[in-house]
Parts: C-alpha cells; structure tokens; sequence
C-alpha cells in the first residue's frame, strides 16, 4: 500500500526527478530537467509551493505539486493510477484558491477522466500554462469556486528529416 509524504526539500526534488525518469516518454508533461528547472528558477518561492509524493517499498508512485493558489502539476506511474483520487483528494484540501487548475497532456487519459469526473471541464484555448507565480496582489478572476481541466488539444506532430517526431503544445 503506497503511503504519502509531505515535502519540499532537495531531497523531494530528486524523488520527484526519479518518477518522471523512470517513465518518461515523448508523451509525458515532465521531464527531469523541466521539474530542476522549475523548482530552482525562482528564488524563495518553496512558500508558495505544497509537494507530497505516495511510495511504496522506497518507490515513488505519484508525486503532485500545488503552486498556490490553486494550480496541481502531477505525475503518476501508468500502473499506479488507483491513486488518482488520493492525490486529488490531496491537492482540493491543500490548494487554498477559489480556481483550481491543472495541465494534463492529450494522452494523460487517466488524469483527465479522473478530473473532469470531479468537475474539471477542459479550457478550450490558451495559453495552457498557468501563470509561473501567483499573484496575491490580483484578485481572482471569479468569485466562485471554478476547476479548470488545462489540455492542450491536437498537438500538431510532425517527422524531423532524422525521423524523430516532434510537437508543438500551443
């Protein structure tokens, strides 16, 4: 049985780091390098964050990443998604936000019918990518609670003169 941990030192980064790396592929949000970026590009901003990661026997299963106010970047292990409702259990009682958010990709079809069975409807244009840093100062752009289900739609793919595959998110 996978158990959750809070946390948000160096050391969660690598856990973080070791998941997107054990299943990455071309299809997935994150990769390595875009979670080191993310967690070191902006200075003194961890106050802002909420991580939790679920392991078992030292694996990590699913980690979830709450940039408050209200928007979740998670990753979950293709064969673990039986955590999809603890991890958005999880996010709705941390995010503190009247707008909850998060990105999934076209093939996290998971993800998305977990969300959208709890009430997350897709945003049907851009940009995908919420704001990097909230903004305290701004009020929110509703005054009821909204969920918001970011999916970027056909990504365009097209085949390099190498033969590789490359895509466009926006």
């Amino acid at each position: 049985m996978a158990t959750r941990r809070d946390c948000g030192d160096s050391a969660a980064l690598r856990c973080l780091q070791s998941l997107a790396q054990r299943i990455w592929s071309p299809e997935r949000r994150f990769h390595i390098g875009d979670i080191a970026w993310a967690w070191n590009s902006v200075p003194d901003t961890t106050a802002e964050f909420r991580v939790s990661v679920w392991e078992e026997r030292g694996v990590v299963l699913a980690w979830a990443w709450v940039e408050l106010p209200g928007h979740l970047g998670l990753l979950i292990d293709p064969a673990a998604t039986s955590l999809l409702p603890l991890v958005l259990d999880w996010f709705e009682t941390t995010a503190s936000g009247p707008r909850l958010s998060c990105l999934v990709m076209e093939d996290d079809s998971h993800e998305s019918t977990a969300l959208t069975g709890r009430g997350y409807t897709p945003q049907q244009d851009g940009p995908f990518f919420p704001p990097p840093h909230p903004r305290p100062d701004r009020p929110a752009h509703t005054s009821h609670p909204e969920r918001v289900l970011h999916n970027p739609c056909h990504p365009r793919r097209r085949r390099t003169a190498g033969g590789s595959t490359s895509r466009r998110l926006v």
